[in-house]
C-alpha cells in the first residue's frame, strides 16, 4: 500500500546524494585551490634546478633563464639567488644486511668501506670545531668566575639530605624481624640497592639502582645460634642476595681480582652481572617481578633481563 511515509523515503534518499555530490565537490576546488597556490622555490631548490643547465661533457657554461613578471616580490627572488646550498648530511647505517652482503663478497672490506663513507667524511670534518667547543666550555668551567645558581645549591643539599634519610630508614626497612624482609627475596623481584663509600666523578657515591633478585641464602655465623627456634630470623647482614646489578665496562675483571665493581654510569656502557650483596643493603623493594631466563651465564640472557630494568 502507498503511503506517504514510503513516498518520503525515496525522497530523503535523494536529498542524501545531492548532499554527498555537493561535498564531493567542494572537495575538489579545495584541491584545485591548494594546486593552484605557488609558493617561491627555496635557494636549494634553485641550485638543484639551474645546476641541470647545459650538457655535461659538451657544454662549458650552461643558461638559466628566470621568468619575473610585475607581481614577483624581488626582494624574496634576491635572496633565492644568494642563499647557501641546503646542507647536507650522511645517512649511512651500518644494517645487518649491508654486514651479510660484505660477508658473502670475498674481496669486501668493511673497515675500509666505512672509512670512505660520507658520515666518517663529515665526523673528521666537525671534529676541529668539536674540540675547540670543548676547550671553551672546560675553560669556563674551570673558571672561578663561574656563577653558581642557588637553585642548584639548594638540589645539592636535598639530595644530600634524601640520602642521609634512606640510609637511616635502612635498617628500619631490612630488618627480618620486625618487617619481615625475607618475604619478598623472591627470584625476579626487583630491589634497589645502595653503595658504600666509593664517591664517582661528581663527588658521591653512585648507587647501583634497581636490579633483579636470582637467590639469596642466610649465613649463620654459629651452630648454637641455628638452634634456638624456628622463629628466630638473624640479622640483615646474614642474608647473602644474589642479584643481577647494572655495572660498568670491565666487571668481570674486577670481580675475578676480588674487588667490587663500580655501578654503571650511563645505560649504553652498562653491563649486567650476579653480585652477592647483603639485605642491610637495600634501600627499596619494588612490586614489580620479572621473569627471568633459564641460563643467566649466556650474555644474551642478561641482556634481555638489562632491557627490561633500563625501561
Amino acid at each position: 500500500m502507498d503511503t506517504p511515509r514510503t513516498r518520503a523515503r525515496p525522497r530523503e534518499a535523494e536529498a542524501r546524494q545531492a548532499e554527498a555530490r555537493e561535498a564531493k565537490a567542494r572537495e575538489a576546488e579545495a584541491r584545485e585551490a591548494e594546486v593552484r597556490v605557488c609558493r617561491y622555490l627555496s635557494s636549494g631548490e634553485y641550485i638543484q634546478m639551474s645546476g641541470r643547465a647545459g650538457r655535461r661533457g659538451l657544454d662549458a657554461r650552461g643558461t638559466v633563464v628566470t621568468m619575473v613578471d610585475g607581481s614577483t616580490d624581488l626582494a624574496k627572488v634576491r635572496e633565492m639567488l644568494r642563499g647557501e646550498a641546503d646542507s647536507l648530511s650522511s645517512r649511512f647505517h651500518l644494517s645487518y644486511n649491508m654486514l651479510l652482503n660484505c660477508v658473502r663478497t670475498e674481496t669486501a672490506n668493511i673497515e675500509n668501506l666505512i672509512a670512505k663513507s660520507f658520515y666518517t667524511f663529515q665526523l673528521q670534518q666537525a671534529k676541529p670545531d668539536l674540540e675547540r667547543r670543548q676547550r671553551e666550555l672546560s675553560a669556563q668551567l674551570a673558571s672561578p668566575d663561574l656563577a653558581v645558581d642557588a637553585r642548584l645549591l639548594e638540589v645539592h643539599a636535598l639530595r644530600a639530605q634524601e640520602r642521609s634519610l634512606r640510609k637511616q630508614l635502612r635498617p628500619l626497612l631490612t630488618d627480618p624481624k620486625d618487617t619481615k624482609a625475607v618475604h619478598f627475596l623472591q627470584p625476579g623481584r626487583l630491589v634497589r640497592f645502595a653503595r658504600e663509600g666509593g664517591a664517582g666523578e661528581e663527588g658521591e657515591a653512585r648507587e647501583w639502582g634497581w636490579g633483579a633478585i636470582v637467590s639469596y641464602k642466610r649465613l649463620r655465623p654459629d651452630k648454637k645460634e641455628g638452634k634456638r627456634g624456628g622463629d628466630d630470623l638473624g640479622t640483615a647482614d646474614q642474608y647473602h642476595i644474589d642479584v643481577l646489578l647494572r655495572c660498568d665496562a670491565g666487571a668481570e675483571a674486577a670481580v675475578e681480582a676480588g674487588g667490587e665493581p663500580a655501578p654503571a654510569r650511563d645505560e649504553e656502557s652498562a653491563e649486567l652481572h650476579v653480585l652477592t650483596l647483603t639485605l642491610d643493603r637495600v634501600d627499596a623493594f619494588s612490586k614489580v617481578k620479572v621473569s627471568l631466563p633459564k641460563d643467566l651465564r649466556s650474555s644474551d640472557g642478561r641482556h634481555a633481563v638489562l632491557k627490561v630494568l633500563i625501561k
